[in-house]
C-alpha cells in the first residue's frame, strides 16, 4: 500500500509495503549442507553397511527445511517533479527469515536381528536477512492512452545487511537398552555493506479525485561486499551409563565460502557452506573466498495513493 503526500511546492511522500521474491544464493547453502550432511551421514552409510551384509534393512523418516524466499519491503520516497521525470531519494528496510522445526529419524535392523534408532530434531533451524538501504532514482511515464497508463521506474542504492543462521539440533541414538544424546547449539551472525538497485514499471489501474490505486512490478537486486560477525557453538554428550560432557566455542572473523571434504570407509563427500572458522583450514578444508552473494528476485506491490 501507498500513502502520497502532494504538495503545492511539487513535492510528493510516499510510504510503500510490496512484496520480494528472492533467491539469497550462498546463504541458503546452509540448507543443502544440513540435508547433504544428513543423507552422506546415514543413508549412504546405511546402505553401504546393507550391500556388505552388516545390515539386513533400514527406513529413513525425513522432513523438510525451509529456505529463504519472500519477503515484505517497506520504503518512504520523496520525490519532486523535473521536467519530464519524478526525481526521487528513498528510504527502504526489509526483513526476511525462515524457521523450521523439524525432525529426522532411521531405523535400522542389523543382520544378527538388532535394531537401532537415530533421531534427529532441529528446534529451531533458522535464517534471517534484513536490509537497511537509502538509494536514489527516478519515475517516467513511457506509455499513455486513454485511462491506461504506464510509468518507468528505478532506482540505484547503498544498503547495510544484517545476515543470520541458528541451528539448535537434538540428536539421539539408541541400541537396546543404551541410548546417547548430543545436541549442539549454533548461531552465526554477520552484518556488512552492499548496493542495492531494480527496475520495473508502475501501472495505475485507478484514478477517482484524489484517490488511486496501482500496480509495480519489476527485478530487484542486492550485492553484499563483505559480511563480518561473531559465532557460538555450545555443544553437550550424555549417555545412558551416566557420563555426561559439555563444551562451549566463540569466535569471530569474515564469512567465506568453505569447503570441506569428507573420504571414509563408506564413502566420499564434499561440503560448501558459509563460514568464519578458519582453524580447521587445511587438506580436509579449504577457503574458496569472500562471502558476497548477489540476492535478487522480482518484487510487485498494489499501491494504494491518496493525494492533497
Amino acid at each position: 500500500m501507498i500513502i502520497s503526500l502532494s504538495f503545492a511546492s511539487g513535492w510528493k511522500v510516499k510510504l510503500s509495503l510490496g512484496g520480494f521474491l528472492g533467491n539469497y544464493g550462498d546463504l541458503n547453502s546452509f540448507v543443502s549442507y544440513e540435508e547433504e550432511w544428513l543423507k552422506f551421514n546415514n543413508e549412504t552409510w546405511a546402505e553401504f553397511q546393507k550391500t556388505s551384509g552388516f545390515l539386513s534393512s533400514y527406513s529413513a523418516q525425513k522432513g523438510n527445511f525451509k529456505e529463504l524466499k519472500f519477503t515484505l519491503p517497506v520504503a518512504l520516497r520523496v520525490s519532486r517533479r523535473m521536467g519530464s521525470f519524478d526525481v526521487f531519494g528513498e528510504v527502504s528496510y526489509f526483513s526476511a527469515s525462515a524457521r523450521t522445526s523439524t525432525s529426522y529419524s532411521y531405523h535400522l535392523k542389523f543382520s544378527d536381528g538388532s535394531t537401532s534408532t537415530v533421531d534427529y530434531n532441529y528446534s529451531p533451524f533458522e535464517l534471517k536477512a534484513s536490509l537497511v538501504g537509502l538509494g536514489f532514482g527516478a519515475v517516467k511515464q513511457v506509455f499513455a492512452r486513454g485511462r491506461l497508463r504506464m510509468n518507468l521506474e528505478a532506482s540505484l542504492g547503498f544498503a547495510y545487511v544484517n545476515l543470520s543462521y541458528l541451528n539448535k539440533l537434538t540428536g539421539r541414538m539408541s541400541l537396546g537398552t543404551y541410548w546417547l544424546e548430543v545436541k549442539d547449539d549454533f548461531s552465526m551472525d554477520g552484518k556488512g555493506p552492499g548496493m542495492y538497485g531494480y527496475s520495473g514499471l508502475e501501472i495505475p489501474v485507478l484514478s477517482k479525485g484524489r484517490f488511486s490505486l496501482n500496480l509495480r512490478a519489476g527485478y530487484f537486486f542486492l550485492k553484499v561486499f563483505s559480511v563480518k560477525g561473531d559465532s557460538s557453538l555450545n555443544s553437550s554428550v550424555s549417555d545412558s551409563s551416566g557420563y555426561s560432557n559439555q563444551d562451549s566455542q566463540a569466535w569471530s572473523g569474515e564469512w567465506f565460502i568453505k569447503e570441506v571434504s569428507v573420504d571414509t570407509w563408506w564413502g566420499k563427500v564434499t561440503y560448501r557452506f558459509p563460514s568464519n572458522y578458519r582453524d580447521d583450514l587445511g587438506d580436509g578444508a579449504k577457503d574458496l573466498g569472500g562471502f558476497s552473494p548477489v540476492f535478487h528476485g522480482p518484487y510487485f506491490s498494489l499501491s494504494a495513493g491518496y493525494s492533497f
